[in-house]
């Protein structure tokens, strides 16, 4: 987050970036007034030094800062697409805090909590031999560890356990149910932007069988995400798919209460799903998610049941 709107807030806000995140190679920029000051800034630093030197600063690649023609936004598309999403970050943020006053600790807490919680954000899918998909997001690449998703709580007993900023105990506590609002408004906010919406009248491609999907389930915890494959559709008469069948990894509490790893079978409308692979994606069209196809599933439902009524029978 920059301080300021000029180049030395550049600068700093560059050097935290490259502390948190690591090396950057490439900047693809607009050609702002202090984001040219930043890039001949750096440039001049390098000057006159030697190149044993500046190896052992580390610093013998430099960073290639390139600027794109003016008010040609569309030209650093990927980037203004993130700035959107950053402006309904910000204005669910605006929503949660209200009339609320943070101290500067408390305010870093929840930037930091909110940043995470937007990285946590579906962008694809992990190779993996499971039956149920396993999302990639922007952590998985930030952080390059398998689990990208941090606790998210809870930090009260059960009994007193609330959502509620007007009902807590400390101002830790605040910071806390703020989070889990934000993740409410902004979930509710961000999700239809994933869905096209286009007039009645223009025909879209219908969800089809395999289909790996994000799930709209207002049950979830803060950051957790539901990816449901399609095992069924419902066409209407005009050929129209606007009702499917679901099938999801079921959730696990810990329990030693045994839960099929087959998954847990959903019927929902089209407007809660948003395809994140579609079949024709997946491994060339050839195998199906998770190296299963729909037979095999079957297969795999039918043992399921079988070791259910083994166990019953013990």
């Amino acid at each position: 987050m920059a301080m300021g709107y000029d180049t030395e807030s550049v600068l700093h806000t560059l050097r935290r970036l490259l502390s948190s995140k690591g090396d950057v190679r490439l900047i693809i920029s607009d050609p702002g007034s202090q984001l040219r000051g930043a890039s001949k800034e750096i440039t001049t630093w390098r000057r006159g030094w030697d190149s044993k030197l500046l190896v052992r600063f580390e610093a013998e690649r430099a960073i290639n800062w390139k600027f794109i023609m003016p008010a040609s936004q569309h030209q650093n598309g990927a980037a203004e697409i993130l700035v959107k999403m950053v402006k309904g970050v910000r204005s669910s943020m605006m929503k949660v805090l209200g009339t609320q006053v943070l101290t500067l600790n408390e305010m870093n807490t929840l930037l930091a909590e909110v940043s995470q919680l937007v990285n946590e954000r579906p962008i694809g899918l992990k190779p993996n031999e499971s039956v149920h998909p396993s999302y990639l997001s922007p952590n998985s690449l930030y952080l390059g560890r398998c689990s990208d998703r941090i606790a998210a709580g809870p930090f009260q007993p059960d009994g007193i356990f609330s959502d509620d900023p007007r009902k807590v105990s400390s101002r830790f506590l605040l910071v806390q149910s703020m989070t889990s609002q934000f993740w409410k408004i902004w979930l509710r906010d961000y999700f239809p932007t994933l869905i096209i919406r286009q007039k009645w009248h223009v025909r879209q491609r219908n969800l089809r069988v395999d289909d790996v999907c994000l799930l709209k389930d207002q049950d979830c915890f803060r950051g957790e995400w539901r990816l449901p494959r399609v095992v069924c559709v419902y066409p209407d008469r005009f050929g129209n798919v606007r009702n499917v069948e679901v099938i999801v990894k079921p959730t696990q509490d810990g329990s030693i209460r045994y839960k099929s790893s087959v998954g847990q079978r959903l019927k929902r409308h089209v407007n809660n799903l948003v395809v994140l692979v579609p079949v024709e994606d997946q491994f060339n069209g050839d195998v199906h998610v998770g190296g299963l196809d729909v037979g095999e599933l079957h297969q795999e439902e039918d043992n399921a049941s079988e070791s259910r009524e083994v166990l019953g029978g013990l």
